[in-house]
């Protein structure tokens, strides 16, 4: 699939869009668009399409996507009538790039800057601040308001002190941000383990790419992608075996070892791990939901 840009409409003399959206009928394309968007699965399940990883997402998840990151949601729309009345929601937060932009020029507001940053590899938060802008979600109202206003003012502070999450799509880097110093010193990292995912990865070689000692790599790695690397290589490789798992009819055990790994069993408790989902039940999901998007007259 390739992403389309999407103009997301801003009423006159507002820096932000609050909505809530019930994808009941049909998924969206992949797109992207400058806004910065926050967003919390409140009900429903379904597979993600975020920069260049494809995963899975669950009801009270919540992300926060960078700038012209490509994205896509498809929902599990379900097969049979009970399963299409069942209730799919989702709460979005669009900052306009000129809110956002000024907002982290405040002085109170610097750790924001850096976090838009990581956020152009998209974000899934975790921890006490995930509790927190779930909190604040449920007091904005849907028609504007200036009490709306103060509740985003009130998110922006509990963003800034946010240090506990992942990020989703760690090799995903455009133009601008491939500027970054740390993010230049690893790209050859990056490239390197999506080229090579399917063997060892070795912890001194990919130190050497980044002119590091592995102490050091370790550190600064962990520091950019908020991951180990082994934890960031598992991620490659499930979000690979996603893909292969949707895209070809060979069979789980053929799929898990030419993902890297070399046991059936490693495989499914990683893939559970990440995804929430057996990678059999992670088959038959898209499939509903699918077959479900065709019956309806949607596509790719």
């Amino acid at each position: 699939m390739s992403a389309k840009f999407f103009k997301i409409p801003f009423e006159p003399l507002k820096s932000f869009n609050f909505r809530v959206e019930n994808p009941q009928e049909s998924n969206e394309s992949l797109h992207f668009h400058p806004e910065l968007e926050l967003r919390y699965i409140v009900s429903g399940k379904g597979i993600q399409f975020i920069g260049e990883e494809v995963s899975c997402f669950a009801e009270g998840d919540l992300f926060l996507l960078g700038e012209n990151l490509p994205h896509a949601w498809r929902f599990d729309l379900g097969d049979s009538p009970k399963e299409k009345s069942g209730k799919i929601e989702s709460q979005v937060i669009e900052f306009s790039t000129q809110f956002s932009s000024q907002l982290s020029k405040f002085p109170e507001a610097h750790t924001l800057k850096a976090l838009f940053e990581k956020a152009k590899q998209g974000l899934i938060i975790q921890g006490d601040s995930k509790g927190k802008l779930i909190e604040l979600f449920q007091k904005f109202e849907s028609k504007s308001s200036p009490k709306n206003l103060a509740q985003l003012l009130e998110l922006a502070s509990v963003l800034s002190e946010i240090s506990d999450y992942s990020i989703i799509s760690p090799g995903y880097v455009d133009g601008e941000m491939a500027q970054l110093p740390e993010l230049y010193r690893f790209e050859k990292v990056f490239l390197y383990i999506k080229e090579n995912y399917k063997d060892e990865i070795k912890l001194d070689e990919v130190a050497a790419l980044a002119n590091l000692s592995p102490t050091s790599f370790c550190r600064y790695f962990k520091s950019i992608t908020n991951q180990t690397l082994i934890e960031y290589v598992t991620q490659i490789r499930i979000s690979k075996a996603c893909m292969k798992l949707l895209e070809k009819n060979d069979s789980i055990l053929a799929v898990s070892y030419e993902c890297g790994f070399n046991t059936l069993s490693n495989f499914n408790r990683q893939f559970r791990k990440i995804t929430g989902m057996t990678p059999n039940d992670y088959k038959k999901s898209y499939f509903n939901f699918t077959k479900s998007n065709q019956s309806l007259g949607y596509s790719n």
